[in-house]
């Protein structure tokens, strides 16, 4: 069987998603103890968890020729 590979749509919006997000919770960690952190955790969370659920599902949808 044939299978062909058509790649990561739009592969720049995956990767701002995960620096993004990476980059809030680390932001979050560093101030962690001078103010609260709550928003900036969930949206760091959101946004690695939207890149992670981008990149596992990114195949589903494209046409396979048989």
């Amino acid at each position: 069987m044939n299978i062909k590979r058509y790649g990561v749509d739009a592969p720049y919006a995956l990767l701002i998603y995960a620096v993004f997000g990476v980059g809030l919770l680390w932001h979050a960690y560093v101030n962690r103890l001078n103010y609260l952190i709550g928003i900036e955790t969930t949206i760091g969370i959101v946004l690695v968890l939207g890149a992670l659920i981008f990149f596992t599902h990114h195949n589903s949808g494209k046409v396979q020729n048989i």
